[in-house]
């Protein structure tokens, strides 16, 4: 069972068993099978990140160990079964430049790791990607437009995770007009301050 997530349709492992290996890819779970996971086997080094809503969305959930009871989640739709000596990069976009215009935040982490994009007015997290916990420094491009398509803000920033921390380094060429907080652990506001690069 190693590398690999056992779902289970009942509580404390019972009842139907579905498996899910490592994937590069975030995977839906459609039809009879949404919403209905109990409980969750997790293989040897292996973490699981599960999301209560399609688009990654709702209630958040993160496991290294098996859990006989997932029902405080509300249901399961989006899962990704990742090998345990890594870590997500989660990002939202918030607008504080005083205007009321919608941005939308562009954000790549080099070596094809990930990228995602989210809109000022969108409250939730949005998983970017899962980078490995070995300390090494990811070159992540971010770019922000208005709703007109126009670049308001374009530099880089690094991540990297050492296995307790996922870092976030603004470094030479990040926006001049933004800055950064860091919520969580691998959870990060970035703070758009002016339209004005």
């Amino acid at each position: 069972m190693s590398l690999t997530a056992t779902f289970f349709d009942q509580f404390n492992y019972e009842g139907n068993e579905y498996s899910y290996p490592v994937k590069d890819e975030l995977v839906e779970v459609t039809g009879s099978l949404n919403d209905k996971f109990k409980s969750l086997k997790v293989g040897a080094n292996t973490k699981v990140y599960a999301w209560q809503h399609y688009g990654a969305t709702g209630k958040y959930g993160e496991w290294e160990t098996d859990q006989p009871d997932l029902s405080y989640m509300g249901g399961i739709s989006v899962i990704k079964v990742t090998e345990n000596n890594s870590s997500g990069v989660w990002v939202r976009l918030q607008n504080n430049t005083g205007d009321n215009k919608e941005y939308e935040m562009t954000i790549k982490i080099s070596e094809d790791i990930g990228s995602q994009t989210v809109p000022s007015s969108f409250p939730e997290h949005a998983l970017v990607g899962i980078i490995p916990d070995n300390g090494q420094d990811h070159i992540t491009q971010v770019a922000v437009r208005d709703d007109g398509g126009s670049y308001v803000a374009n530099g880089s920033c690094f991540f990297k995770s050492d296995g307790d921390k996922v870092i976030m380094t603004p470094g030479e060429n990040y926006p001049l007009n933004m800055s950064y907080n860091e919520d969580n652990n691998g959870f990060f506001t970035f703070v758009l301050n002016s339209a004005s690069p």
